[in-house]
C-alpha cells in the first residue's frame, strides 16, 4: 500500500459523521451544504488589508444540517501540521473557537446520483488525506490575474474555497461563477439571491440552530422544482490546456 493512502482504520477515524446515501429527509432531493465563515481572527484581519470587500474568508462543505463534519482545507486543525491540508471541522468546534464570528450556511438540492457523486469525490480526498497540503501560493495569486486550471487535473494542494468549488464542479455545479476553481475565493461562494441556491442561515456562529435549519431544509427538499440544474457550460480553452 502507498504511504500516502490512509489505511481503513485511519480512514474511519477521520470521519465525524456517517454518510449513508440512504439517509436524508425521505424526499427525492438531497441537500449539500456550503459553509462560509469569518472568524475575525488575526489571519482575516491581515487579509482584509490586502484583498478588499471579502465578507467571508473560510469555506467548507457538509452533508447534514447538524454540520457535524465540515470538509475543508486549512492549517488550524490538530490533524495537520504547518503544511496544512484537508481538515475536518464541526459547528461545535467553530462555536468554541469563534462564537462571535460570522456564518453563512447555504445549500443546494440534488438528486441521489449527484449526491453520491459529490460524496464519493470528497471521500477520494479523505482517502488521500496524507497527500493533501494547503496551497499558500494561491493566497498570493489572489492579488494578481491568474489563468484558470482544469478540474480534471489532479490537485491535492488547495485552499478551502478551491476545494469546495472543485468538488462541486466535478459534478458540473458552478456556484462561484469564476472562470476556474483555482480562482475562487470563499466570498465567491456566498448566496447572491440565486433561485436554486438557498441561504438557510446567516448570523453569529454561536446562534446557529440546527432545528431551525432542519425545518427549512425539509420544506425546500420536498419541492422537486428546487433541484439544482447542473451547469453544462464548457470550460474556457485556457482551462482545458
Amino acid at each position: 500500500m502507498e504511504d500516502n493512502i490512509l489505511s481503513f482504520s485511519e480512514y474511519r477515524k477521520t470521519l465525524h459523521e456517517s454518510i449513508d446515501p440512504d439517509e436524508g429527509f425521505g424526499n427525492k432531493l438531497r441537500p449539500i451544504f456550503i459553509i462560509l465563515e469569518n472568524s475575525k481572527n488575526l489571519f482575516t484581519k491581515i487579509s482584509d488589508k490586502f484583498v478588499k470587500d471579502q465578507e467571508y474568508w473560510h469555506s467548507g462543505i457538509s452533508f447534514g444540517p447538524a454540520l457535524s463534519t465540515i470538509y475543508s482545507f486549512g492549517i488550524a486543525d490538530p490533524g495537520v501540521g504547518p503544511e496544512g491540508g484537508l481538515i475536518f471541522q464541526s459547528i461545535n468546534q467553530l462555536k468554541d473557537v469563534s462564537p462571535d464570528g460570522k456564518l453563512q450556511v447555504n445549500c443546494i438540492f440534488v438528486k441521489q446520483d449527484t449526491y453520491k457523486q459529490i460524496h464519493d469525490n470528497i471521500m477520494d480526498f479523505v482517502r488521500y488525506k496524507k497527500k493533501t497540503h494547503y496551497n499558500y501560493i494561491s493566497l498570493v495569486k489572489y492579488l494578481f490575474n491568474n489563468k484558470p486550471v482544469s478540474i480534471e487535473k489532479p490537485n491535492f494542494n488547495l485552499v478551502c474555497s478551491q476545494f469546495v468549488d472543485k468538488i462541486l464542479r466535478l459534478s458540473d455545479i458552478n456556484l462561484s461563477g469564476t472562470e476556474g476553481y483555482n480562482l475562487t475565493k470563499p466570498n465567491d461562494l456566498r448566496w447572491k439571491g440565486d433561485k436554486k441556491y438557498f441561504k438557510v442561515y446567516e448570523g453569529p456562529i454561536k446562534d446557529y440552530n440546527i432545528q431551525n435549519v432542519l425545518n427549512k431544509v425539509e420544506k425546500f427538499s420536498k419541492d422537486s422544482k428546487n433541484e439544482y440544474i447542473k451547469d453544462v457550460k464548457v470550460e474556457s480553452k485556457e482551462a482545458q490546456n
